[in-house]
């Protein structure tokens, strides 16, 4: 067997802010020729248009993309593709693929059958092309169960992180950063009903809490109880302050995507945040409640909680601390995450003449 390297190549949005990017840094750590193609040239637009991207066989995105990466594979002489989040790859691409020798992984953090039709129609071929994949990692743990069935060993189940390059305690260089994003209370994030009624529930009991996200400027002209709460979606390094310098900061899972974690149960903990989030199974598998974390199941207990650890400062830090140690001590990290993930990949993938 000779000791030529693996010819690895990954497909996905390679936005700096994005966990995609993060991901294809962590692999980049332990597999450094690794030669990257970034969606976000194919599939940029207005929102209109990158609606339409996501929809099968609409966009004329997806259709450019699909030919890229066929190109791609031939010219790089791929042994193996890792393709983060492929709603756009087309089940003729990937045939294409494994017809021409190229293994293929697919990673993806999104829920396969969300409950809204609209999202629904646009992850069609997120669960139609699953089966067409080698390796088929997810870190939603329904989804995991229902493609065993028909996938076996192929389907892997990880799980969320956060990127510690961007998620830490270190002082940054603005000195003005904590008096300008010091918050009481602090979500950001897409809007869903179940969450608005919890962000709701805390702005009657006249707990001081941001909302950060475009779509909650709309709902806030449909529920006035929203009005002087809610602001613009941020930028990625005022997202970073925004977390690092909030007293709690809110995490409330999709139900939508049946989730039990989000970015932000790592995120939050990792900058030495107190982390409020729901009870699930998931947090309370990756932090001690009371301790790490703090947990509610209801819209009672998530006021009441808030409420305690506003006032009481020393066991809200003392928490925080804890839970930044957990977060940051037990692999909650991208970096982690993906070591482990292409470990579990690799063992697999070695051609012939291809050392493992």
């Amino acid at each position: 067997m000779s000791d030529r390297a693996l010819r690895l190549g990954y497909v996905g949005t390679l936005d700096p802010g994005g966990t995609c990017h993060s991901r294809l840094e962590a692999l980049r750590s332990v597999e450094p020729q690794v030669t990257a193609l970034d969606t976000d040239e194919f599939l940029q637009g207005g929102r209109l248009a990158r609606w339409l991207n996501r929809v099968p066989g609409v966009g004329a995105g997806p259709r450019r993309l699909n030919a890229a990466v066929l190109r791609f594979a031939r010219e790089a002489r791929l042994d193996l593709l890792w393709i983060d989040k492929g709603d756009w790859v087309a089940p003729a691409t990937l045939r294409a693929l494994r017809a021409g020798g190229v293994r293929l992984a697919h990673h993806v953090t999104d829920a396969l059958w969300p409950q809204p039709v609209r999202l629904r129609l646009t992850r069609r071929r997120l669960a139609a092309t699953a089966p067409l994949y080698d390796h088929y990692l997810t870190s939603n743990a329904a989804d995991f169960r229902r493609l065993q069935g028909a996938m076996g060993g192929r389907v892997l189940l990880t799980q969320l992180g956060y990127d510690e390059r961007r998620f830490h305690t270190r002082p940054g260089p603005d000195r003005d950063a904590a008096a300008r994003w010091a918050h009481d209370a602090i979500f950001v994030g897409h809007w869903e009903p179940r969450t608005e009624r919890g962000l709701a529930a805390l702005i009657d009991a006249r707990v001081r809490v941001k909302i950060f996200g475009r779509a909650w400027l709309a709902r806030a002209r449909r529920n006035p109880r929203l009005a002087g709460h809610v602001f613009d979606g941020l930028g990625d390094r005022d997202y970073e302050l925004a977390l690092k310098h909030a007293l709690v900061g809110l995490c409330f899972v999709s139900e939508w995507n049946y989730n039990e974690t989000a970015g932000r149960s790592y995120e939050i903990p990792a900058s030495g945040t107190f982390l409020l989030a729901p009870r699930t199974r998931e947090h309370q598998r990756d932090y001690r409640e009371g301790e790490e974390a703090e947990f509610f199941g209801s819209e009672a207990e998530l006021v009441a909680k808030a409420r305690h650890y506003l006032v009481d400062d020393d066991a809200r830090r003392a928490v925080a601390a804890r839970g930044h140690r957990r977060c940051t001590t037990s692999g909650y990290s991208w970096r982690a995450i993906m070591l482990r993930d292409w470990e579990r990949v690799r063992v697999q993938v070695a051609p012939r003449g291809v050392a493992p």
